[in-house]
């Protein structure tokens, strides 16, 4: 941290050559300035901090420590006066708007080590009472008699000292390469002024208001829209969740310090502790989807039960109990009792309203950890080292809350999460009335276009919940000038005159159907991929060569 001394042996006494030395000095400084930036801002902070922490003792303990202050004869108590006018207790970014985001910890990690003063040695440790030979003592990093004084051990709860306790004896950490976990951050709000909303609004709504990301905003954050991946809610092209292949820019500093300090304890080790995927979504997603496979809507269920006419399925055992198991899941039948717990659409509608009860519609926000146990000395290579980074960051998220809350919307609770109820309503009646036309028909099943209208709700019903734009086919869905209505309008619309399914028997326009560019040019369906994943590749082509 200080700049590069120059030669003892260049005795030369030009002035000039005196100032192209101080120059290149100053050039060659080894602090870069966001590096810079970065160590300013915690100092300053620590000292805030530690300033709140003096109010809250005793009246005698203060009036010890002032005293001690003032038989200090280095003292200065005019540049005491000046520091304390200059630092000001920063206002929360949502106090104007009247929200108040509370990140949910149980635990409360505000003296964790920030960052490391490397150079006074005492690991930047709040209230250190010890001695200047103490403090030399824990200068040494790599120490194994004081290494475990830098990782907040009173910080561990029971659970998490459970953790702890459970990987040591179940790992030896010696023959592990790398550790990788995700911390989460649920960041709950609460509105701090009810009393501007209408009277409606006060009888719907409590105090507790859900959070999305706003797309907009996170383009200015990240500088372009190449930095993440959007997934937009409720067809809602603006606001939703997202994701990023490396910590956002708002844990910039943060990680640029834990890595530091990380180094620094290790003797300068690189790589020791790096940061990868990071996720930030609406706990409503939790809610409705605790796995890749289950949420309903995603599964392409009603696709596969009504497009596969039953005269062809017959005609393989296997392949009709497959889409019987299919129907009786879209009828809701697995809870004959209680239909709407396992019907598609049905179910997400009534999960949504269970959490929002319970006011579960907080925002999580996933940091990937990884740490190499390899690169850590020998005096530190245990899980207290392992763990540390979850303290560090969860004291980001309770005392930073102006660098992510940027980013965030706040919703009434009638607002959002209430609209995808009515979309899953919209879908659940939709997908319903094609049911009721598969067993009007019989034997033949719903038609081409109904099929393919199937196709399409089964599709758009997957985006409403994920936001993923893989599931929506811009081949067959600008054509149907869909694509043009989501991210202008905000609304699911398919053109009648491309594919209509008002009437009891669809209508298609199957010149103007998008084809493929191979020399049998048939028409690209979406419903034939879904049976060729619910059944096979040879049924779904049976079923493509009879259009």
């Amino acid at each position: 941290m200080h700049p590069v001394q120059s030669q003892m042996g260049d005795l030369s006494g030009s002035h000039g050559q005196r100032r192209q030395r101080q120059k290149a000095s100053r050039q060659s400084s080894a602090v870069k300035r966001h590096h810079t930036k970065a160590l300013t801002e915690y100092i300053i902070e620590v000292f805030t901090d530690i300033n709140e922490e003096l109010k809250d003792l005793p009246i005698e303990t203060r009036l010890r420590s002032e005293s001690e202050d003032d038989d200090d004869p280095d003292s200065d108590s005019e540049s005491e006066s000046e520091s304390e006018s200059e630092i000001e207790p920063e206002l929360d970014p949502e106090l104007e708007s009247g929200i108040e985001p509370e990140p949910d910890s149980e635990l409360d990690p505000s003296d964790a080590n920030d960052i490391d003063d490397h150079g006074d040695g005492n690991n930047g440790q709040r209230g250190s009472t010890g001695s200047m030979d103490e403090a030399t003592t824990e200068g040494n990093p790599a120490d194994p008699e004081n290494n475990h004084n830098i990782y907040q051990e009173h910080l561990y709860s029971d659970g998490l000292e459970h953790l702890r306790a459970e990987m040591e004896k179940k790992y030896n950490i010696d023959n592990i390469d790398q550790i990788s976990y995700a911390l989460a951050a649920d960041v709950n709000c609460i509105e701090r002024n009810p009393s501007t909303r209408s009277a409606f609004q006060q009888d719907v709504d409590d105090r507790t208001l859900s959070l999305l990301a706003d797309r907009r905003a996170l383009v200015r954050h990240f500088g372009g829209s190449k930095g993440f991946t959007f997934y937009p809610l409720a067809f809602h092209p603006r606001y939703g969740n997202f994701s990023s292949q490396r910590p956002p820019p708002f844990l910039d500093n943060v990680c640029i310090v834990m890595r530091d300090n990380m180094s620094y304890r290790n003797n300068g080790a690189d790589d020791v502790l790096s940061f990868g995927y990071f996720h930030a979504y609406s706990n409503i997603k939790r809610t409705i989807r605790h796995s890749a496979e289950d949420l309903l809507p995603a599964q392409g269920i009603a696709t596969g039960a009504l497009t596969l006419p039953p005269s062809e399925a017959i005609q393989r055992g296997y392949i009709s109990a497959r889409q019987q198991k299919l129907l009786r899941t879209l009828a809701g039948e697995q809870t004959p009792e209680q239909p709407s717990l396992t019907m598609p659409f049905a179910r997400e509608g009534h999960r949504i309203r269970a959490a929002m009860s319970q006011d579960q519609v907080a925002f999580r926000m996933e940091q990937v950890v990884a740490i190499r146990p390899s690169k850590l000395e020998r005096g530190h290579r245990h899980f207290f080292s392992i763990l540390h980074p979850i303290f560090q960051l969860m004291r980001f998220f309770l005392k930073e809350k102006r660098a992510y809350t940027t980013v965030l919307r706040s919703f009434l609770p009638s607002i959002f999460p209430t609209i995808l109820c009515s979309f899953a309503k919209l879908f659940e009646l939709g997908l319903a009335e094609m049911y009721r036309r598969f067993l009007a028909r019989a034997e033949k099943g719903l038609d081409l276009a109904l099929s393919e209208a199937v196709a399409v709700l089964d599709r758009l019903g997957n985006y409403c919940f994920t936001g993923d734009t893989r599931v929506l086919m811009s081949t067959v869905f600008r054509p149907l000038l869909t694509m043009d209505s989501l991210k202008l309008c905000a609304w699911p619309y398919v053109s009648a005159d491309m594919l209509d399914f008002r009437g009891s028997s669809g209508k298609m326009d199957v010149v103007r159907w998008p084809r493929t560019k191979d020399e049998e040019r048939k028409p690209i369906l979406l419903h034939i991929a879904s049976l060729e994943y619910h059944y096979s590749r040879v049924i779904a082509a049976n079923c493509h060569s009879r259009v």
